[in-house]
């Protein structure tokens, strides 16, 4: 199996799906295991695509059954040509590739498959294991049909005789690759997958479309461990480990969160219950330090009879940092420190010349809580500024009436 990244058509896999269930039914042929050749095996090929190319599909085909007998001589194996096939079920059906090898007299049978279409060059070459039934070996690739699809030929084709001649000695009751491929759900549409880690260590395996998505079969030890990488542009990525390995079930995958580079958002809170704030964030580095500039207009007003309401605008500026680790925690707390500049305007007061002023405000330490979705977080905050006495506001911790700092808000944040 090569391990470098693979995009395998998906029809091509949903078809080559079923023939894998089928391997799960397969008998063990004890009867003839003793007369099957264990140092020969037979070739199958079978070619599908577009009628018009078939001189070039034919070309291709060739050049992959050579390759795969040239590879397997290089293990010890020499491959014979096996019986025709006229249909892409009967090239994957183990019970017939079993059945060719006890013909035939050996036990193991290789099979191709290959599609042809004008901008894509798929195979899949398969070894089967006729004395114990079930497959040993596979690999799959997806191509440009051109001259720069032979090199990948002869990796493929080396790739699966490695991997053939390292369980070639195995007893069935020792060695059993997975029969299917692994399907997942999600909720969000885009997200790619892998087998493994990062560009070059991992295996693509598709992109989840209408909210599925069927993985193109890789031959996988049972009951071992796979790892799986979810990503997408954008966003963090997250690892699954399937400890059970590829079973027949729907995993679940876990949602990505939104890699944050700017957000806006929108408040209200104690204090300035008659208006809100409208805040922005820019994050350096995304999603663990930012700094944050908010603008908030509201009306002090206490209802009283011939009471008149005061207008405040407040500007403010700051930084803060995410407290834990993880960049995509779903709960997380942020500090930080600023200041702010509060412009008040008194609307009944024919007594003052000048009905208006500035507060400068530091704040020394602010924390907020905040709950993250994949686009979007709900933010609590907690504020504690101290008036510099530059205005109405005389010099100290501000509060709110006898409440003391209670300066809370609740507001929404969209990630950006």
């Amino acid at each position: 199996m090569n391990a470098g990244k693979r995009p395998v058509s998906l029809a091509f896999g949903t078809l080559a799906a079923a023939a894998f269930i089928l391997a799960g039914a397969l008998p063990a042929f004890s009867q003839d295991a003793a007369v099957l050749d264990e140092s020969r095996g037979i070739i199958v090929a079978l070619s599908e695509g577009n009628s018009s190319s078939g001189d070039e599909a034919a070309l291709f085909l060739g050049s992959l059954e050579n390759a795969v007998r040239g590879a397997f001589a290089a293990q010890g194996l020499a491959l014979e040509a096996g019986p025709p096939r006229n249909d892409p079920e009967a090239a994957l059906d183990p019970a017939a590739a079993a059945k060719a090898g006890s013909a035939a007299g050996v036990r193991w049978v290789v099979s191709i498959y290959q599609e042809f279409l004008p901008q894509r060059l798929t195979w899949r070459v398969v070894v089967f294991d006729a004395k114990y039934g079930g497959i040993r070996a596979a690999d799959a690739y997806s191509t440009y049909p051109g001259l720069t699809a032979l090199p990948f030929i002869d990796d493929s084709a080396a790739a699966v005789a490695a991997s053939w001649k390292s369980v070639a000695d195995t007893a069935e009751e020792e060695f059993r690759l997975v029969e299917v491929p692994q399907r997942f759900r999600s909720k969000d549409d885009g997200v790619s997958l892998r087998y493994g880690l990062g560009d070059e260590g991992g295996r693509y395996i598709g992109t989840v479309e209408d909210g599925a998505l069927q993985a193109a079969y890789v031959p996988f030890r049972r009951d071992e461990p796979v790892t799986v990488e979810i990503y997408r542009d954008g966003y963090w990525s997250k690892t699954l480990v399937l400890k059970k390995g590829v079973q027949n079930k729907t995993v679940i995958l876990p949602r990505l969160q939104k890699r944050t580079e700017t957000a806006w958002g929108g408040n209200a809170g104690v204090g300035r219950m008659l208006g809100g704030a409208a805040t922005y964030r820019w994050y350096p580095y995304p999603d663990r330090a930012f700094l944050k500039a908010e603008e908030a207009v509201w009306a002090g007003y206490d209802f009283m009879p011939g009471s008149s309401p005061t207008l405040h605008s407040e500007f403010r500026l700051g930084f803060g940092s995410y407290v834990q680790k993880a960049t995509d925690a779903k709960f997380r707390v942020a500090m930080g420190a600023g200041f702010s500049l509060i412009g008040s305007v008194l609307t009944n007061a024919p007594q003052i010349d000048v009905p208006a002023a500035v507060d400068l405000t530091l704040e020394p330490f602010w924390l907020t809580l905040e709950y993250h979705f994949p686009a979007w977080a709900v933010v609590f905050e907690q504020r504690l500024p101290y008036a510099l006495g530059t205005g109405y506001l005389p010099p100290g911790w501000m509060s709110i009436g006898d409440g003391g700092p209670l300066f809370f808000s609740l507001g929404v944040m969209l990630k950006w």
